[in-house]
């Protein structure tokens, strides 16, 4: 399941959850919801999960104003800014 990415010293591990966080919370709102029902539906319900559901969350994504303005940004080369539409 790869559910390791990092290993970090104990001292260390309030840091680095901080700053994962915060690499998390900078993405487009509606992607971090999808992302959040995804595991759920998929660690809940692994043998029968709702495909359809997800993959409407995932085409949502996709045409929102969000997933617009991070091509816009990737391609200006500056930091997107996400506003959950």
């Amino acid at each position: 399941m790869r559910l390791v990415g990092q290993v970090v010293p104990a001292t260390d591990h309030m840091v680095e959850t901080l700053k994962l966080a915060g690499e998390i919370a900078d993405n487009a709102p509606l992607s971090i919801d999808a992302a959040k029902v995804a595991v759920v539906e998929m660690t809940r319900y692994p043998e029968s999960a709702d495909m359809a559901r997800l993959e409407a969350l995932a085409a949502t994504c996709f045409e929102s104003e969000d997933y617009k303005e991070g091509q816009r940004a990737f391609l200006d080369k500056r930091k997107p800014v996400f506003r959950g539409r």
